[in-house]
């Protein structure tokens, strides 16, 4: 580091108060009065970058570096995404098939900061990802900044809904079935957020995680089903076409 760091101990006029102070010699010569602090987290980090870059953007200047330049500065990329597993039980009824599943995930956030990871939680976007079947009944993986769930659980509408599109056969008849169920309690009870230090935000507080829905959803030629699980979501119910823009 250029300059010496010094401990310095004077009286704050502002908090009226004795301070402790470590101020870099270079910086006091050329700038004034300064103070150093540790950079002990990824959040230190965050907001130290944040706060260079933003006053070399108001100088217009770049950062460059290259040759044998000793390295000041070491970033560690993290991923900013939370995979997401959703399973779901699907029985299909005698005679009837299941030619596909696909899912939408409403309450995704479209916008998040790239040095903190905190979401945008006004701009919510949908995913739509496709389930395949397997040992517990169908389910699909989709990497997200986070998901939000939805006010309340009585609600049909908003983020933490999860849509399905499942495409039914029967006798050489197809088709297209559109349950839906809110799981906005097993969202919150999963715990996929966390606050976001010195913020009213949130972002991702696990890289991954595993959504199942204990509750049975049997499949018939032209309707749908389910007698309700024990896992705190309940209700499955038509959600009609699902409304895609593009």
């Amino acid at each position: 580091m250029i300059g010496k760091l010094e401990e310095i101990k004077d009286y704050d006029t502002r908090n009226h108060r004795m301070q402790t102070t470590y101020q870099n010699t270079h910086f006091l010569k050329q700038f004034g009065r300064n103070d150093f602090k540790d950079i002990a987290t990824q959040d230190d980090v965050s907001e130290a970058a944040k706060y260079i870059t933003k006053y070399m953007e108001k100088s217009g200047e770049r950062l460059v570096y290259g040759g044998k330049l000793p390295t000041y500065f070491r970033f560690f990329m993290e991923p900013l995404q939370q995979k997401l597993t959703f399973a779901v039980k699907l029985v299909p009824e005698n005679g009837v098939s299941i030619i596909s599943v696909t899912a939408e995930l409403s309450g995704v956030p479209a916008t998040f900061s790239l040095l903190t990871g905190e979401v945008e939680e006004n701009d919510l976007a949908r995913v739509i990802f496709a389930l395949k079947k397997s040992s517990y009944g169908y389910e699909g993986t989709v990497a997200v900044p986070g998901i939000l769930p939805s006010a309340n659980s009585s609600l049909r509408t908003g983020p933490g809904i999860l849509r399905l599109n499942i495409t039914a056969r029967k006798d050489g008849v197809t088709k297209v079935l559109y349950p839906a169920i809110n799981i906005g309690n097993k969202i919150t009870s999963a715990s996929l957020m966390e606050s976001v230090p010195g913020s009213d935000g949130r972002r991702i507080a696990k890289k991954e995680a595993r959504l199942e829905l204990s509750e049975a959803l049997t499949i018939g030629a032209d309707s749908f089903s389910s007698e309700g699980g024990n896992d705190g979501v309940k209700d499955w119910f038509d959600s009609g076409y699902i409304d895609i823009e593009v």
